[in-house]
């Protein structure tokens, strides 16, 4: 009797350990393909979970969606979903589940079954029965929860601010908007690292641009403009950023004569476009 509900205490002690975990997160990134599919969002499987993750209050992002910026600086703040599948020759059974950045499993559903022997309609009836699990976690975002988990990963990513300093422009260098089919570059000897005081001025295309330095990065204006259009947030990497937009995210590092370069992936013709924004004296 004794072992019974020992066993009860430590399910329950479980349970409500998993529920602060996940509540300790707002967002949820849905892969664009699970693994024991053939294509991408096939039965329209992935679609649908990220449909019931927002049914169930979390806010969900299919991978490659537009992020908000402290998500596309800090994928740790998010929580991926995966659908396991372990189903049998008469029933389709499924498992939903949510793993942090560091890959640990911190939540799994109950099995979700059907015995549809269509494939979509099977997979749809055992995926929303097994996400009854995820109804019953009663998810609420707890910020002070995320700001424990955030300080806790913080420590394990040491992630760097990268600081740049202003170099003076070359001579008679010429303006350039390079494209074509290229490889995101990796820091190199051409970058430069080092601190910006006060903003720095940019030109393209006969526009000014400013960069002001904000919390995790940078922010980037168009002269006359009081809201950026986008940001640069510091990676892992020196001096590299992420760049994001409200249409577009790449990254973006800056060269030895201090012009700002950014790279886009143009996904309809898979290459990389960049823009130069050249120093102004």
């Amino acid at each position: 009797m004794k072992n019974i509900i020992y066993t009860v205490i430590f399910i329950v002690l479980g349970t409500l350990s998993s529920f602060a975990q996940v509540n300790a997160y707002k967002y949820v990134i849905v892969p664009n393909e699970f693994e024991f599919l053939r294509e991408a969002d096939q039965y329209q499987l992935n679609s649908l979970t990220k449909f019931l993750f927002e049914k169930y209050g979390f806010t969900a992002f299919l991978e490659g969606e537009q992020l908000p910026l402290e998500l596309a600086g800090n994928r740790c703040k998010a929580l991926t979903a995966f659908v396991k599948n372990e189903s049998g020759i008469f029933s389709t059974k499924f498992y939903v589940g949510l793993k942090d950045c560091n890959n640990k499993e911190i939540f799994i559903s109950k099995e979700g079954t059907s015995r549809t022997k269509e494939y979509k309609v099977a997979y749809h009836e055992a995926l929303r029965d097994a996400f009854q699990s995820v109804a019953a976690l009663n998810y609420s975002y707890n910020n002070s929860e995320a700001l424990k988990s955030t300080d806790s990963t913080s420590k394990k990513e040491d992630i760097a601010v990268v600081e740049v300093v202003a170099v003076p422009a070359a001579i008679n260098r010429k303006d350039e908007r390079i494209t074509g089919n290229k490889s995101m570059k990796q820091p190199s000897e051409d970058r430069v690292d080092a601190k910006i005081s006060g903003n720095l001025s940019f030109e393209m295309k006969g526009n000014t641009f400013i960069l002001k330095r904000s919390d995790n990065g940078y922010k980037f204006f168009q002269n006359g403009m009081t809201e950026p259009f986008a940001a640069l947030i510091a990676s892992n990497k020196e001096n590299s950023f992420i760049y994001s937009s409200v249409t577009n995210q790449g990254m973006a590092y800056f060269n030895k004569d201090g012009d700002l370069l950014i790279e886009i992936l143009d996904r309809a013709t898979n290459s990389i476009n960049t823009l130069v924004y050249k120093l102004k004296n």
